[in-house]
């Protein structure tokens, strides 16, 4: 029962290697938002606020839309950016039917501007931090110089209680749900980047072994051609000495030629991404 729960979870948010952070948040706070409104839609029937169920009923079918929007037709940059902006509006008309600074409209408001800066990129944080700051500023100064237009929309005082309480653990969940989200990319991430340096150290090690190996071959020869080039310079050798000695000479240059030729073609099959060997067991009889 719970591998099919966490399948339908998996296939509801997006497969990590298949959809980015920034989506999975945006699905998995859409889910949260329609099963928070679900159960508002309840709790307004206790606390009877009016208005508030039309407001939650249009979110709910907003929040849906653009999750749609998002998951299964790959928009969720337009369908965060809707979805933070029609966030924003609500809350504005929220503040206003349902208590002002005494109901739950500002800890909604910090919720959301933590979402948006969540789901966002980087560039856009000026206009999202201004917004955020300019709307709880100009409702709270509304309310501040006309009261008046701010009603107390709570029939009971337990009424002011449930939804304040409510609100707080929804708050609490969207916000440990983007937590949750952003430690598992940064360890993703953490691990990813170690594979790469154990593989990059790996590889620094056979370039280290390989020069070693190739500054001993190379001067094996060198130091032959070294004795011989002396040999001829400061001897007088015979004719046939003179033709074995440069044939020797010859040899060793070809012999050097080779390892070099061999050398450049390994160095260049790195560069193309490496050759993958195959080695295989034979056999070999002795004429």
């Amino acid at each position: 029962m719970l591998n099919r729960i966490f399948t339908l979870h998996k296939t509801l948010v997006g497969h990590h290697k298949q959809v980015s952070m920034e989506a999975r948040i945006f699905h998995e706070v859409s889910l949260i938002t329609i099963a928070s409104l679900v159960l508002s839609l309840i709790v307004n029937f206790v606390t009877q606020i009016p208005y508030v169920f039309l407001i939650l009923g249009f979110t709910m079918v907003l929040t849906a839309g653009l999750y749609i929007n998002s998951r299964f037709y790959h928009r969720t940059q337009s369908s965060a950016t809707i979805f933070c902006l029609a966030l924003n509006l609500i809350l504005v008309v929220n503040f206003f039917i349902n208590s002002g600074a005494g109901g739950p409209t500002l800890l909604l408001f910090i919720t959301s501007f933590f979402f948006s800066l969540t789901v966002m990129p980087k560039k856009q944080y000026p206009f999202w931090i201004a917004l955020n700051v300019v709307s709880i500023v100009t409702v709270l100064s509304v309310e501040y110089f006309y009261p008046a237009q701010v009603s107390n929309s709570y029939s009971s005082r337990s009424a002011a209680f449930l939804d304040l309480i409510f609100t707080y653990l929804g708050s609490i969940a969207c916000i440990l749900v983007i937590l949750n989200y952003i430690v598992k990319s940064l360890v993703q991430e953490k691990n990813k980047v170690l594979a790469i340096s154990k593989v990059l150290q790996k590889a620094n090690q056979s370039k280290t072994q390989l020069l070693s190996i190739l500054s001993h071959d190379l001067r094996s020869p060198l130091n032959s051609i070294q004795s011989f080039l002396e040999l001829l310079l400061e001897y007088d050798i015979d004719v046939n000495e003179s033709r074995i000695i440069k044939a020797s000479l010859l040899k060793e240059t070809k012999n050097t030629q080779i390892m070099l030729h061999n050398l450049l073609l390994w160095t260049k099959a790195q560069m193309e991404g490496g050759i993958q060997v195959s080695l295989t067991a034979c056999l070999c009889s002795r004429s």
